[in-house]
C-alpha cells in the first residue's frame, strides 16, 4: 500500500510503535522514501496514538499507517474507544486512509473495514542465520463488512 500510494504521488506517514519498519526493505518494495514520514515511538503506545492524532489533524497525508503489531494484547485492550472515534472523525470526510495494523481487532465499530490475514506459505532463501524472505503468500478475509470472499495474495521481493 505504501508503494502504491507514494507511486501515485501521495505523501504517506508510518507511525511505528516498536521499531519494526525497515526503510531499506520498503525502498526495495517500491516505496518512495522521499514521500514518507516515519515516526518511531520507542515502544510507547501512548506516543504512537498521540503522533497518529497529530498527523491526522495536520492533513495532507494520503495514507497513515499505525503499526501496533508488537503491542501486547492487554495494552491494546486499554486503548480508549474515544481514540478510535476521534481518529474516525478525523478521516471520514477526507481522502486519507488510516490503516491500523494489530494482531487483534482494536478499532471495533469505528473501523470501516476489517481484514484478517492468514499466512498461507512462506519461502526463505539463504542459510540460517542469514536468511531473507523470498516469498510470502497470505489470505485476506474481510471481517467487516461481512460476506466478501477471501483473497489470496503473494508478495515476492528482494529484502
Amino acid at each position: 500500500m505504501l508503494a502504491a500510494a507514494t507511486g501515485s504521488g501521495e505523501i504517506v506517514a508510518v507511525v511505528d510503535c516498536h521499531g519494526a519498519f525497515d526503510p531499506a526493505s520498503a525502498q526495495n518494495a517500491g516505496v518512495d522514501l522521499g514521500k514518507l514520514l516515519l515516526m518511531q515511538c520507542g515502544h510507547r503506545m501512548e506516543h504512537a496514538l498521540r503522533a497518529t492524532d497529530m498527523i491526522l489533524h495536520s492533513g495532507g497525508f494520503g495514507l497513515i499507517v499505525l503499526d501496533l503489531c508488537d503491542v501486547p494484547y492487554p495494552a491494546l485492550n486499554r486503548i480508549p474507544v474515544s481514540s478510535w472515534h476521534r481518529f474516525r472523525r478525523s478521516v471520514e470526510h477526507t481522502p486519507s486512509i488510516l490503516l491500523v495494523l494489530a494482531r487483534q481487532s482494536v478499532a471495533g465499530s469505528c473501523a470501516t473495514r476489517q481484514f484478517a490475514l492468514r499466512q498461507q506459505a512462506i519461502r526463505w532463501r539463504g542459510k540460517p542465520p542469514f536468511q531473507t524472505m523470498d516469498c510470502l503468500a497470505m489470505e485476506a478475509a474481510c471481517r467487516k463488512p461481512m460476506g466478501m470472499a477471501p483473497v489470496t495474495m503473494e508478495a515476492l521481493g528482494e529484502a
